[in-house]
């Protein structure tokens, strides 16, 4: 970082830096209107174009089955739920595509999907779980 390069308000950054730290240790966070604008992240500026969601594409139509043949059993598109839905469901959506014969009355529909509650199934799940982390630019974009 430069140790030249000031605010638009002439304080340093360090300086801005220790007063935001004294306001979180004293309890007395920084204004609203002095903390930094956040910039719109590039998942929000896609977002805004209506072809970028999934919304836009519906499955409310029928496929040739001499020209479509699907490429597993059952096929669809994964929805993170809303923060507030992520406790109670404990799994996420899914927007069935293609389902096996005697499940073809949920086409076209958003179900539950989540893990089965056996000890080996965990065990493999727990196997490939990853934590993620995010760098400073990302985590500026949230």
């Amino acid at each position: 970082m430069d140790s030249n390069a000031f605010l638009p308000d002439r304080r340093s950054y360090m300086q801005q830096t220790i007063e935001w730290i004294s306001g979180i240790i004293q309890g007395t966070l920084p204004h609203p209107e002095s903390l930094p604008i956040r910039k719109q992240s590039n998942y929000e500026s896609w977002q805004e174009v209506a072809f970028n969601r999934p919304d836009y594409y519906s499955i409310k139509h029928s496929l040739s089955p001499t020209l479509y043949k699907p490429i597993a059993p059952w096929m669809g598109r994964l929805i993170l739920p809303n923060l507030s839905e992520r406790n109670p469901i404990k799994g996420v959506w899914f927007e069935v595509y293609h389902a096996e014969p005697q499940y073809q009355h949920l086409v076209g529909q958003v179900v539950s999907l989540c893990w089965i509650d056996d000890p080996q199934v965990q065990a493999n799940v727990r196997a490939v779980t990853r934590d993620v982390y995010f760098n400073d630019d990302a985590c500026y974009t949230l």
